[in-house]
């Protein structure tokens, strides 16, 4: 059986579960997928409850990738996450004076 599609160089392409089965098994693809929806629910939890801009971007973003996540593999939107968080991080540390007590985006919020 072919994996071609009908144009040359086409193919069925790869989802986050072979991404994940391929990797580490039957039992990875039931950890990491757990591990996924866990990690996703933290960041929603985080940017509703708390208001914690870095668990803001993460959801955001997340939510961005959403639709794309079952054609790509696991750690697609990790850069989307990392690099608005690091900017917003290098912002806080060098130029943006404390935030007022009180503000969704003043201390950790951890």
């Amino acid at each position: 059986m072919s994996t071609r599609g009908g144009a040359r160089g086409a193919g069925l392409g790869n989802t986050i579960i072979a991404d994940v089965y391929i990797s580490f098994g039957a039992a990875g693809v039931l950890v990491m997928m757990m591990l996924f929806g866990y990690a996703n629910m933290k960041f929603q939890r985080g940017a509703i409850d708390k208001v914690h801009l870095y668990y803001l971007i993460a959801y955001v973003v997340s939510l961005s990738f959403s639709i794309y996540y079952p054609r790509s593999g696991y750690f697609t939107a990790l850069r989307g996450i990392l690099w608005p968080a690091a900017i917003v991080w290098l912002f806080e540390k060098f130029v943006r004076k404390p935030a007022a007590e009180g503000s969704p985006f003043a201390g950790s919020g951890a």
